[in-house]
């Protein structure tokens, strides 16, 4: 098929199943858009990665109880184990946030769960892939059709980094669209300082766009082990006030899965700088579906316009899922965003070769680059996209502002989106959200 006929293909439709995925899936053209929260509405932050630093952890959430939300913390969200065998633990091993199973309990838990309307995950690192095999799919699903039947949902499951394995195998498993973005122990939790964002009303010309509700009137932690007690956000079933303590909370991932310390956020200033504003107002419209303006990118690679469903996400999860049940669906008609932190520019040319040689680019209808922070020479890194993408014959556009840099919009994956890559601009309807 030609580039051309690639870019056209902007329905989401595909008749190819997923590889490795057993059964049916929803195509992306069938996925049914999340419903935007309201202010009282409760959320649940869970960690089905690596572990939470409390103190910002508590951070991050403190912006989204600002926001007028309810925010509850998943029961093993603090927990720290090894991943091998369970047993003593290291401080210079990496770590999880729990068990496979606990880490698993959290999120089916949250999910499941009737009073909660959106499963924020509190940050990246790795271990969402193990979590997968641990959870009760049919479950999940019930829980899902429930909660549209009862004008709830769907809810939304946010997150992003390693977070992408859940992002693939919720679309493709339950046919839900979900939230791309900044997480409370990561970047969001460097707006605590920045009060007066939570504070700011929503940009003047915003209008909420929530396509499925009713109008209503209304990594790597920083690790210096601390007690579960010290500034811990409640759990699930506390009282409101029971997460508030003197530690504000946590601490983002430096990179995708490194080892104690660093994070999405280095220190910062105290004060909101644009970046601060940008992902904050980018975050606070996904959730509430209020409008924003479109993406600009830095520059095109190949321009042109697309449309179509977004895929994609972080493209180490991408690779890692290939060959599995959880393998992403093939991106033809869609557009697909790409992003990932700390990987050497020889690194990302294999993995692209890997995703062009499974088949999984063929028909896609265009290409975003996100951040790729700590990458290598960005010059070296656009040499291979053009060599790899460039063949696809579809627009592609670098450096928009998602995924691990100090600029993190949210995007909704599995939603329609307009790419105009000589315009250097990325869209969806109602605004990028």
């Amino acid at each position: 098929m030609s580039g051309g006929a690639r870019a056209e293909a902007a329905d989401g439709s595909s008749g190819e199943p997923a590889a490795g995925l057993p059964g049916g899936r929803s195509s992306a053209s069938d996925l049914r858009r999340y419903r935007g929260l309201r202010p009282g509405d409760r959320i649940a932050v869970v960690a089905p990665s690596g572990p939470a630093d409390p103190a910002r952890l508590e951070a991050g959430c403190a912006v989204l109880r600002d926001l007028g939300l309810d925010v509850v913390v998943g029961k093993h969200a603090l927990d720290r184990v090894n991943l091998g065998a369970p047993g003593p633990l290291r401080d210079d091993w990496h770590r999880l946030a729990g068990g496979d199973a606990d880490r698993a309990a959290d999120l089916e838990a949250a999910w499941c769960d009737p009073r909660v309307r959106a499963v924020v995950c509190a940050r990246g690192g790795y271990g969402a892939t193990r979590v997968l095999d641990h959870l009760d799919w049919d479950a999940l699903a019930a829980a899902a059709r429930e909660a549209e039947r009862a004008g709830t949902g769907p809810k939304i499951l946010h997150g992003s980094s390693d977070i992408t394995a859940l992002h693939v195998a919720f679309g493709a498993r339950l046919g839900v669209t979900t939230s791309f973005g900044p997480m409370p122990a990561g970047r969001v939790a460097d707006l605590a300082a920045a009060s007066h964002l939570a504070d700011a009303p929503p940009p003047a010309d915003a209008n909420r766009t929530d396509p499925a509700a009713p109008t209503r009137d209304a990594s790597h932690p920083r690790d210096a082990d601390r007690s579960r007690d010290a500034g811990q956000p409640r759990e699930a079933g506390q009282s409101r006030d029971a997460g508030r303590t003197d530690h504000p909370a946590q601490a983002g991932d430096a990179g995708r899965a490194g080892s104690a310390g660093g994070a999405e956020g280095a220190e910062r200033a105290p004060g909101a700088d644009a970046a601060d504003v940008e992902t904050f107002e980018g975050l606070r419209a996904a959730l509430f579906r209020e409008d924003q303006s479109p993406l600009t990118g830095t520059h095109a690679l190949c321009e042109g316009f697309a449309e179509g469903p977004l895929t994609g996400g972080t493209l180490t999860l991408l690779t890692a899922l290939l060959g599995t049940p959880y393998a992403p669906p093939p991106a033809a008609g869609r557009v697909v965003l790409l992003e990932d932190v700390s990987e050497a520019p020889y690194r990302i040319d294999r993995m692209l070769v890997q995703l062009l040689q499974a088949g999984w680019f063929d028909g896609a209808a265009g290409v975003v680059l996100g951040s790729w922070e700590r990458s290598g020479d960005p010059a070296e890194l656009d040499a291979v996209f053009a060599a790899r993408l460039g063949p696809l014959g579809v627009p592609v556009l670098a450096g928009a502002p998602v995924g691990h840099g100090p600029r993190q919009r949210t995007l909704e994956l599995g939603a329609p989106v307009r790419l105009d890559a000589g315009a250097l601009t990325l869209r969806a309807p109602g605004g990028a959200r």
